[in-house]
């Protein structure tokens, strides 16, 4: 998928039918990636000329330039910067002119993928958004920003973790914005799922391990789509900051009750880096690991 995506935006990018020239795409070099979804951020403002192009995977597009006209298939829209645009899988879209001063991000997601989960949760593959522009919720915001740096940060469990944000972000596209299959209103209960549980213990006891989404769901006896939604409605969190909270709640007991250094707790529990550690541990706790320990033994 990965490189399925780079090839297309290598090769497909186009203005008319020549492409893009090297010194363009070298502005989006701000790349995360897992294996069904890619965001691209522009480094810095750069020049991008008019043109259109079209490409296999669905796009969410986010401009950072203000009230500038883009062409979508045969109609063009002058968007406003901080929104979010969807595309089709194979729409002609670009600029109606050209940018001086150009920025934005991007997510392409797989088309296979995102038709799959359309199967899962409407019952059929076919999905198209309505093409026009949305607010950026909240929501959405944190979780491309949790992507962003499981991407920078790779540690035991992140390709499970790029997995389950990867189908959350997709879901979210699929409650916020129109399309022509509606959401379905009744939800299950399902607090009593053995499944989860099984899954939960597994977590406490592998939290250092790197298992996927499809493994996770397949122990659950669930789809990977039903897997999240039903693991939320039970635990009241994400598989992704249910796996987080394990971690810190172990490394607490570790600062605690072991004389260990924060580089060696940080190997232990599987992140990048100390540096990591401490970032997400001030960021569940709010303090750092070495101020936790110091308000232990005072």
């Amino acid at each position: 998928m990965e490189d399925n995506i780079k090839r297309d935006r290598l090769s497909l990018v186009q203005i008319g039918t020549e492409p893009y020239p090297n010194d363009i795409l070298l502005n989006f070099q701000n790349v995360y990636t897992s294996e069904k979804m890619m965001v691209t951020i522009s480094k810095k403002e750069f020049y991008m000329p008019s043109g259109t192009h079209s490409h296999s995977d669905y796009e969410f597009y986010f401009p950072f330039v203000e009230g500038q006209p883009h062409i979508f298939g045969d109609k063009t829209i002058i968007l406003n910067k901080n929104r979010v645009v969807p595309i089709n899988s194979f729409l002609t879209h670009g600029l109606a002119r050209e940018v001086p001063r150009f920025t934005a991000m991007d997510i392409m997601m797989d088309k296979d993928y995102v038709e799959d989960l359309s199967m899962s949760v409407f019952g059929h593959s076919q999905i198209e958004f309505e093409c026009c522009e949305y607010k950026i919720s909240p929501e959405l915001e944190n979780l491309i920003r949790l992507f962003i740096d499981e991407s920078k940060h790779v540690q035991s469990g992140t390709s499970f973790a790029q997995q389950c944000l990867a189908m959350l972000i997709v879901i979210n596209f699929f409650r916020c914005f129109r399309s022509n299959r509606s959401f379905p209103l009744v939800e299950r209960n399902y607090r009593e799922n053995e499944g989860i549980k099984r899954v939960i213990e597994y977590m406490n006891d592998e939290h250092c391990s790197d298992y996927s989404l499809d493994e996770a769901a397949s122990l659950a006896n669930i789809s990977r789509y039903h897997f999240i939604r039903v693991f939320k409605a039970f635990t009241g969190k994400t598989p992704y900051n249910y796996m987080m909270d394990i971690k810190i709640e172990k490394a607490k007991k570790m600062l605690k009750c072991t004389s260990d250094n924060i580089t060696s707790i940080a190997a232990a529990l599987g992140f990048s880096s100390p540096a990591h550690f401490n970032s997400v541990f001030k960021r569940k706790t709010g303090v750092s690991p070495q101020k936790y320990r110091k308000e232990c033994l005072s």
